[in-house]
């Protein structure tokens, strides 16, 4: 009883809760805003959020939840003990300081991404040797290329990802749009388009190849396709899966674009399941 009582009485260890900051870092000398949550954890492994087109690092309210598809991702991720920082791509959301939306282009993106990956590679309290990318949609055309090119990407998780680019912008901005597009001037607004782009978007766009980039990736990866989804091209999940030469997860719910999150966060917390355990995967 005295040994029960003196057991008893030992201090217990309390887990702190995620602390999340905010904060800008450079990417080509103009400042993107980034959200870091860190769990109590040492030196934790780090997911690398990358909202889509028009969207922002929070990304859309889940109405069941009342916060942002990655806001919640990210409190997911910090209760399996991963930190994340989710960034506003330059000219989204919050990063409007030096750049407008119009002025985005994949390239400019993927140099964003990369800005996030050398910023996170120099904290000490973060294992900048295991980054790992998830990308929605148009980010996760930047994931897959940013993998393609960059060894410090650990694994990649793609959530409805542009994987054919002109394909799918042909479809979201219409064929006419797209044309015009390719003939305007790099800095030239383009007529009509909506939301307001640049020429230099669509030149690079029609360039982008994930499917190329992902073939030169040999990590873990978790390609998500909806079967319902009305803005990715049917095929383009098997196109990357085909690419891709490392372990990999391809997953095909009946889910739409944004994860079925009117209907509740059940189909996106399955999609994060399966991302906790692409990171974790050996």
């Amino acid at each position: 009883m005295i040994r029960a009582l003196a057991l008893a009485l030992l201090p217990t260890a309390v887990m702190a809760d995620p602390v999340e900051s905010t904060f800008r870092i450079l990417s080509r000398g103009e400042p993107v805003v980034a959200t870091l949550l860190r769990p109590d954890a040492d030196t934790p492994p780090v997911a690398l959020l990358l909202h889509g087109f028009t969207g922002q690092r929070h990304e859309a309210t889940v109405p069941s939840l009342g916060q942002g598809v990655f806001a919640h991702t990210a409190a997911r991720l910090a209760d399996a003990g991963i930190a994340s920082l989710r960034i506003d791509f330059r000219g989204s959301g919050d990063s409007t300081a030096g750049s407008t939306f119009a002025q985005t282009t994949p390239e400019r993106q993927i140099a964003d991404a990369a800005a996030a990956l050398t910023w996170i590679g120099r904290q000490s309290d973060l294992d900048g040797t295991s980054v790992h990318v998830v990308g929605w949609s148009f980010g996760g055309l930047v994931a897959a290329s940013l993998a393609g090119r960059d060894d410090r990407v650990a694994s990649v998780s793609l959530w409805n990802p542009v994987a054919l680019p002109r394909a799918t912008f042909e479809g979201i901005l219409g064929a006419q749009i797209f044309a015009a597009g390719l003939a305007t001037a790099p800095d030239a607004p383009v007529p009509d388009a909506q939301p307001s782009l640049n020429g230099a978007f669509f030149a690079g766009v029609a360039d982008a190849d994930p499917v190329a980039a992902i073939a030169r990736f040999s990590g873990p990866a978790m390609i998500a396709q909806g079967t319902d989804d009305p803005v990715i091209p049917d095929g383009s999940a098997e196109a990357l899966a085909a690419a891709h030469p490392g372990p990999q997860v391809l997953w095909q719910p009946p889910m739409d674009h944004a994860f079925d999150i009117d209907e509740g966060s059940e189909t996106l917390d399955a999609l994060i399941d399966r991302t906790i355990a692409t990171i974790r995967r050996p």
